[in-house]
Parts: structure tokens; sequence; C-alpha cells
């Protein structure tokens, strides 16, 4: 199933990646496999998106990935950013690392912070984080050293290192002190458990408990990693492809009656002739594409209609007409607040028909060269 996703998430955001970074002078590779040897060096900002994804050769700049499997051995001078099944990086990284991922390991250095919302985080023995490290999602393990503090959501953690900083996590069930930790600040953690302590772990700070509440188990966790997730996915598309992001934008907001009638008939008919054509044995590869595509253009739009949101509140109160990171922000929290109102679900169906309209005639227009 992760491969099936990283290629569903490759072909669509692929497309549009590039359209953005094009002009820009970029090294973009995308396909099935995407291999990148220790004979080449990286000069520019890399951009890959596939089913795999290796990169053994040094990079210069930023490396963006968005693949089933992704694994990066070779340094990278600057920002790390991946959307992936398994991601394996066994390199140092020279800023930050953000992660969007099922399972994701670490065993090399990282400069900056570590940012990952995933299903599983491992530090190795072998990394070292010389920021913080931010994780939302199931498990985190934690076996290099860390100069700064651990905190964000998990269901489980482990530590078994140094901590130069404090440790602010929810563990549903359970935080771990092994043998080898260490904190050097404080530990405020909220859990159904006590906290595990091994006899040589040592904490030179205060240790505080919050008992968990309803609000804090169950299924509420789910549109907590919900929102988390979408702002991830939208600060990644920002980062990645900002020309493309803002040109976006703007041609919603020029046409968004005609781009909603096009998404909505993008909606309907897109499914029905990938059916159509699955259940003829000619057409059965055309059908497959067809609905892959139609697959990857939702996906991006899950991303995109917070940004779009966001430049909609801007343009409209105070008539700005750039994105920025609180663009981004302000999206994602009109997002949830609609969400939550009645009738905000339409309101927001209507808006990602928008954006599956515009992103629609943007890949129309890319593929038609």
């Amino acid at each position: 199933m992760k491969h099936i996703a990283g290629v569903i998430l490759g072909l669509g955001i692929g497309l549009f990646l590039f359209a953005g970074v094009a002009s820009a002078g970029p090294i973009i590779r995308g396909g099935e496999m995407v291999s990148i040897d220790a004979s080449q060096s990286l000069d520019g900002d890399f951009y890959g998106f596939g089913s795999t994804i290796t990169l053994s050769g040094a990079a210069g700049h930023d490396v963006h990935a968005l693949g089933g499997t992704v694994t990066v051995n070779a340094p990278v001078s600057e920002d790390l950013t991946i959307v992936g099944g398994s991601v394996q990086v066994h390199t140092d990284i020279g800023d930050d690392m953000r992660v969007l991922g099922g399972e994701v390991t670490l065993g090399g250095t990282v400069k900056g912070d570590v940012a990952v919302v995933g299903g599983v985080l491992t530090i190795l023995s072998t990394a070292k984080i010389e920021g913080d490290i931010l994780f939302f999602g199931g498990s985190l393990v934690v076996e290099g050293d860390v100069v700064g503090t651990v905190h964000g959501f998990a269901e489980s953690v482990r530590i078994n290192a140094t901590i130069g900083g404090d440790i602010e996590m929810t563990a549903s069930q359970g935080l771990t002190l092994n043998d080898r930790a260490e904190v050097r600040g404080d530990i405020t953690y909220k859990s159904a458990q006590e906290l595990s302590r091994a006899q040589n772990a040592v904490v030179e700070g205060d240790i505080q408990k919050r008992d968990m509440d309803d609000e804090d188990s169950g299924s509420s966790r789910t549109p907590y990693l919900f929102v988390l997730s979408t702002l991830f996915m939208a600060a990644s598309l920002f980062f990645i492809a900002r020309s493309s992001v803002e040109r976006f934008c703007r041609e919603s907001f020029a046409r968004i009656g005609q781009n909603g009638l096009i998404g909505l008939a993008m909606l309907l008919v897109l499914p029905f002739v990938s059916v159509v054509l699955l259940v003829s044995f000619v057409g059965i590869p055309l059908g497959i594409l067809l609905f892959l595509a139609f697959l990857s253009l939702i996906t991006l739009s899950f991303g995109l209609t917070p940004i779009l949101i966001g430049y909609l509140v801007e343009r409209t109160i105070v008539k700005q007409d750039s994105i920025t990171l609180r663009t981004i922000i302000i999206g994602v929290v009109v997002n949830l607040a609609l969400m939550a109102i009645p009738f905000g679900l339409f309101v927001l169906f209507a808006l990602n028909l928008i954006t599956l309209g515009t992103v629609g005639i943007m890949a129309f227009r890319l593929l038609r060269g």
C-alpha cells in the first residue's frame, strides 16, 4: 500500500511541482525508480518523485522527495523534506528535516530541527539532533543524542540517549527512560501510565505528570493528526513550489465559478470513464492510469485547499496578494472551523471543487506544452 501511495502522490504532485520549478533550474527526477548514485553530485535543489527514490550522491542545496520508499545515503547541505511511506535517512543534514511518512528512521546528524508526522520515528544511536524534535504520530524511539527539546504527541515514547533540553510529550501508552537516558531539562508528560524509569536513567530537572482525559484518547487523536497532516502537506507544497502555489491561488480567485464547475465535471466524469475503461480489456492500462491520475489530483487538492482558503481570507480582509506561512496557518484554522459548523462541509466541498478544477487546468496546460 505504501508503494501505491507513493505513486499516487508522485503522479499528481510531481506534475504540479514541475510546473513551478522548471524555470528555476533545479534538478528534477521522476519515474517508478529514481536513483542518484555516489558518483553524481547535486549542485541545485533536488526534486524527486516516484515509487522508490534512492539518493546516494551529495546534495549541495535542498532535497525534496515524494515516494513510496525514500532512502537518503549522502549528505544534504540544506533542508530535507520528504513525503513517503518508508523513509530511511542515514546521512548528515545541514539544516532542518521535515517528514510526513509511515516508518521513519534517522541515522545521521541533523544540524537543525526534526519535524515528523508519521507512524514510527526511530532515531538511531548513530544520529545526533542539534535542534529540537517535534513528533506527532504513533511510536517515538530516541537512541541518538538531542541537543534541544523533544515535544509532540505519540502513543508511546522511549528515550535511551542524552536530551539537552526539556521533554514535553503526550504519550498515551507511556513514556519510558532506558539506562542510557539523561535528561538535562524538565519532563512534562501526559499519559495514562506512570513514567517507566530504568535504574541508571538520569533526570536533572523536575518531572510532572498530567492525567489523560477523554479529549486526549480514543478517536479524538484522528482529527488532531488530520490537522497536522494537512498543515504539513500544505507547508511542504508552499516551500517546494511557491511560484506554482501562488499562480494556483490567483487563477482560482480569478475564475472561481468556472473552475468550480470544471472540478465538479472532473469529479463526476473521471471515475466513470475509468470504470468504463477498466471493464474493457483493451482499455485496462488507460483506465488504471486515468484512475491513478484522478486520485493524485484529489490528493493534491487536499493540500492546496487550505492554502486557497487562507489566500481568500487575506485577499478579502487585508488585501494581501502574496502567500506566506501565515496564509497557510490561517487556511488550516479556517478549514478546521468549517468542519465544525453547520453547512461548513458544503463550503469545503465547493472549495475543493474549485481547487480540483484549477489543478486540472494547470496540469492540462503542462501536458499540452
